[in-house]
C-alpha cells in the first residue's frame, strides 16, 4: 500500500471542494459572558443561504443536527435522529478520497461552535478509515469542559498572579509571559463587564471631566476636574497586579489632541534629551501619524472624541512610567479597561480582575524610554510606537463596542481582538514588532490555531503567541482580498491619514459596528462564508512567495514612517524592532502519517473553540473513505479540496 504524506496545518480550508458529507450548522443566542452576543449563522446572511431543515429519518449521524445521533428506533421505518446522551460521540462526517495522477488533496476538519457547544472549549476528534458496520463503535478521546468557552473566560484560581506563575513554566520571555497574563485578564474583565451591562447590573454614567475645569479655558490639560500645567503633579492610579498604586506625573507634551505625562519618579528636570524624544519622536509621531491612521481604519470618526474621549478633556492621555517594569507587570505598554470604569464599578474584594482604577479617563500606559528595571530589555522608540498603535486599537474597540453601548455592549473574542491589534501595527506603519511573532507561527505552523486563547485546555502559551500571528495574517489577507486601501505617496506627515478605502477599511469598520464576535463577526463583515474565506486564505498563504501574483500583496516602504507595511512569507528579509533579521521560508510542514497507521490507529487531534486543522495528502493512489468522530455536541465538519501547489 502506497505511503501518503499527511502534513498537519492548524489553520483553515483551501480551494475548490470535492465530495464531503458533514453534519452541523444552525445558530443560537448565547450568554454575553462568552463573547458572543446574539450570535448568528457563521456563514453570513442566512437569507442568502438558508440551512436545510433537519431530517427526522437518517442513515448516519451526520444526517442529524449537532447534539443528535442516528439510531435504530423500534417501530420506526429505519433510523431516526435522537438526542445524544451525555458525553456520547457521533460520526460528524465522512469524505471519500480518490487521486488523479499527481493530484494533491487537503482534508479539512473545521469547527464553528454556537450555543452550548461553544462552552466545550477544546475538542478531541479521531479521523479513521470509515467502515459502515463499525460506525456505532467509533470512539475518540473527546474533551468536554462545561466551565470553558471559546474565549477561555473561566477564572484562574488566584487571578493574574497564578496565571503568571503558570506562564513562567513556559519557554516564553518574561515580557511575553506578562503580556499574555495581562491580556487574558483584561479579556476576562471585559466579558464580565459586558455581562453586567447587558443584564442592567451596571450602567455607564458617561461622566465627563467636570468639576471646575473647562477644557476650552484650560491652558494645560484637565485631569480629574483640575486644570493641570507643566508645574503641576496630577495623580494617576496604576493597577500593578492585585492592587493599585498612585503615581505623581509631570505634563511633558500636550499638542495635537495628545497629552503625555511622565511618572515623577522618572522625571529629571534638566533631562532635555527626554523632552526632545517625547515631543518629536513619540508625541508628534503618535498624534500626527499613528492616531490618525488608527482612527482612519478603526475609529468612529477622524478625531479622538465621543466614546474614545472618556474624560471629555479633548486629549488622548499617555502616561510613561518605569513602574511597568515592576515584576508584577513587566510589560511594554497596555490599555486598561479599568481606567474607563466609573469609580462605583467595584467587583469582588481581593480580585485584581475587578474594580475601577478611579482614573475615569482614556489612557495608554507605556514604559518610560530606556527604562530597564525588572524588565528584560530597554524600551526603544520603535517598540514604544508599535505598542501604542496596538494598544490604541484596543482602546478604540472598547470605546465603541462596550463603553458606547450599555445594554447592547458586545465583547470581541480575545484571538480576534489581538489579531486586529497586530494588524493595526502594520497598517499604521509600525509593524516591525510582528516579525518575531510571525517567525514563531511559521515554525509552529503544524500546531497552531488562530483562534486558540490562552489559558485553555490543550493550548500552550507558545501556541497562543504564534496564534496572534496567525490571526494577523488571516485578517491581513481578508483586508487585501476585499480591496485594501490606497495610501498617499507623500512623505509629508500631514498626509499620513490621506488613505482611500478600496474595500478593506469598510471590512474593518463592520467588525466594530456589529454585535457579532469571532468568526461570526468576520463572516458578517466580509459578506462571505467562513469556509470560502478560509479556503482562499490557506491556499494563498501556501503560495505566497512561490508563484507570482499569488499570496499577499507586495510589501511597501512607508514613506512617512520609514518602516515596511505588509508582509511576504518567502524571499524577503524583514528587520524586527530588536534589530533581528527574519528571512521567512513559509510554513514548516513536517508531520507524516501513512495509510497503514490511519487504518490501524486513526489520527487523533484537537480543535480549540473556533478553528480548523488541515491535512495535506500528497499524490496518493489509494481510494479510501475517512470518517470523523467526536463529542456529539461538537459542530464538526469535514471537507476535501484540490491542492495542486506543493
Amino acid at each position: 500500500m502506497k505511503k501518503l504524506n499527511m502534513w498537519i496545518m492548524a489553520m483553515a480550508l483551501v480551494a475548490a471542494p470535492l465530495t464531503a458529507c458533514t453534519g452541523g450548522g444552525g445558530s443560537s443566542t448565547t450568554d454575553p459572558d462568552d463573547g458572543k452576543t446574539d450570535a448568528k449563522p457563521i456563514d453570513g446572511k442566512s437569507d442568502d443561504d438558508p440551512l436545510p431543515p433537519t431530517p427526522t429519518k437518517c442513515s448516519h449521524d451526520w444526517d442529524c443536527k449537532v447534539g443528535e445521533v442516528c439510531r435504530d428506533v423500534p417501530g420506526a421505518d429505519g433510523k431516526l435522529c435522537q438526542a445524544a446522551e451525555a458525553e456520547e460521540e457521533r460520526v460528524f462526517g465522512k469524505i471519500d478520497l480518490g487521486f488523479d495522477e499527481n493530484q494533491d488533496l487537503i482534508v479539512a476538519v473545521y469547527s464553528v461552535p454556537t450555543g452550548d457547544e461553544a462552552k466545550l472549549g477544546s475538542i478531541s476528534y479521531t479521523l479513521s478509515i470509515f467502515e459502515e458496520e463499525a460506525e456505532e463503535d467509533a470512539t475518540s478521546d473527546a474533551i468536554s469542559d462545561a466551565d470553558a468557552d471559546t474565549d477561555s473566560d473561566s477564572e484562574e484560581e488566584g487571578g493574574m498572579a497564578a496565571l503568571q506563575k503558570k506562564l513562567a513554566s513556559s519557554n516564553l520571555s518574561p515580557e511575553w509571559q506578562a503580556r499574555l497574563a495581562f491580556d487574558t485578564a483584561r479579556s476576562n474583565r471585559i466579558g464580565r463587564t459586558v455581562k453586567a451591562l447587558r443584564a442592567g447590573k451596571q450602567k455607564w454614567h458617561m461622566k465627563k471631566d467636570g468639576g471646575t475645569c473647562d477644557p476650552k479655558k484650560c491652558d494645560g490639560v484637565c485631569v480629574k476636574g483640575a486644570c493641570v500645567g507643566d508645574d503641576d503633579y496630577p495623580k494617576f492610579n496604576l493597577w500593578m497586579q492585585d492592587a493599585k498604586t498612585d503615581l505623581d506625573a509631570v505634563l511633558m507634551y500636550h499638542e495635537n489632541g495628545v497629552a503625555i505625562f511622565m511618572d515623577a519618579d522618572d522625571y529629571e528636570e534638566e533631562d532635555n534629551d527626554s523632552y526632545e524624544i517625547i515631543k518629536n519622536q513619540i508625541g508628534d509621531v503618535f498624534a500626527k501619524i499613528i492616531m490618525p491612521r488608527d482612527l482612519k481604519f478603526f475609529g468612529p470618526g477622524d478625531k479622538h472624541e465621543g466614546p474614545l474621549d472618556r474624560d471629555g478633556n479633548g486629549y488622548m492621555t499617555v502616561v510613561l512610567s518605569s513602574k511597568l517594569c515592576n515584576s508584577k507587570l513587566n510589560v511594554l505598554g497596555f490599555f486598561d479597561d479599568r481606567d474607563y470604569m466609573d469609580s462605583s464599578m467595584v467587583g469582588s474584594a481581593g480580585k485584581e480582575y475587578e474594580g475601577a482604577s478611579g482614573n475615569e479617563a482614556d489612557i495608554l500606559w507605556v514604559r518610560s524610554i530606556g527604562a530597564v528595571g525588572d524588565c528584560e530589555s530597554e524600551a526603544s522608540v520603535e517598540k514604544i510606537l508599535g505598542t501604542m498603535a496596538h494598544e490604541y486599537q484596543h482602546l478604540i474597540s472598547y470605546g465603541r463596542r462596550v463603553y458606547a453601548k450599555n445594554k447592547t455592549a458586545a465583547k470581541e473574542l480575545l484571538w480576534l481582538d489581538e489579531g486586529i491589534a497586530h494588524l493595526a501595527e502594520d497598517l499604521t506603519g509600525y509593524g516591525s514588532g510582528n516579525y518575531s511573532v510571525i517567525a514563531k507561527y511559521l515554525d509552529m505552523f503544524n500546531d497552531v490555531s488562530f483562534s486558540a486563547s490562552y489559558p485553555s485546555t490543550g493550548s500552550t502559551a507558545e501556541q497562543h503567541v504564534a496564534g496572534r500571528a496567525a490571526a494577523y495574517l488571516f485578517l491581513r489577507y481578508i483586508f487585501e482580498s476585499l480591496g485594501g486601501a490606497t495610501y498617499s505617496a507623500s512623505d509629508d506627515e500631514s498626509k499620513a491619514a490621506d488613505i482611500k478605502d478600496e474595500g478593506g477599511i469598510a471590512f474593518l469598520q463592520k467588525l466594530y459596528n456589529s454585535d457579532y464576535a469571532g468568526l461570526s463577526n468576520v463572516a458578517q463583515a466580509s459578506g462571505k462564508k467562513i469556509a470560502d474565506i478560509m479556503a482562499d486564505y490557506v491556499e494563498e498563504l501556501l503560495f505566497d512567495g512561490i508563484e507570482e501574483g499569488r499570496g499577499f500583496a507586495t510589501p511597501v516602504d512607508d514613506p512617512i514612517t520609514g518602516f515596511v507595511r505588509g508582509i511576504k512569507l518567502r524571499g524577503e528579509t524583514f528587520t524586527d524592532s530588536d534589530g533581528v533579521n527574519h528571512t521567512f521560508e513559509g510554513p514548516a510542514l513536517i508531520d507524516e502519517y501513512d495509510v497503514d497507521t490511519l487504518i490501524s490507529d486513526g489520527i487523533e487531534a484537537m480543535i480549540e473553540g473556533e478553528g480548523a486543522i488541515n491535512y495535506i495528502v500528497l499524490s496518493g493512489d489509494e481510494l479510501m473513505t475517512i470518517a470523523g468522530t467526536a463529542d456529539a455536541a461538537f459542530d464538526g465538519h469535514l471537507a476535501v479540496f484540490k491542492a495542486d501547489f506543493l
